[in-house]
């Protein structure tokens, strides 16, 4: 059989380029280890962010898309490196 990705809507901003969503510094300061601990944006410069996913910890880079993505459950985000997530989604009008 062939499978085909079902279309998905999902929120996402490109960390480190876009301002920070606000369903995305909520989750983060709501989750351990502490905002501070995720080394979010220090004056000018972004660094790397070592964010919880559903499976381990990953470090999310300048320029990586963090995306809302639907579930039954609590929210789900998820990083993807920006020629990923181009390659998955795209922009809704």
């Amino acid at each position: 059989m062939i499978y085909q990705k079902r279309p998905i809507q999902v929120e996402a901003f490109q960390y480190g380029i876009d301002e920070a969503a606000e369903w995305f510094t909520d989750q983060v300061t709501s989750i351990p280890p502490t905002a501070e601990e995720f080394n979010l944006k220090t004056e000018d410069q972004y660094c790397e962010l070592f964010m919880p996913t559903q499976d381990a910890w990953t470090v999310v880079n300048k320029g990586d898309y963090l995306a809302l993505l639907p579930s039954d459950g609590p929210s789900i985000i998820t990083p993807y490196p920006e020629a990923v997530f181009k390659s998955i989604y795209e922009p809704v009008a």
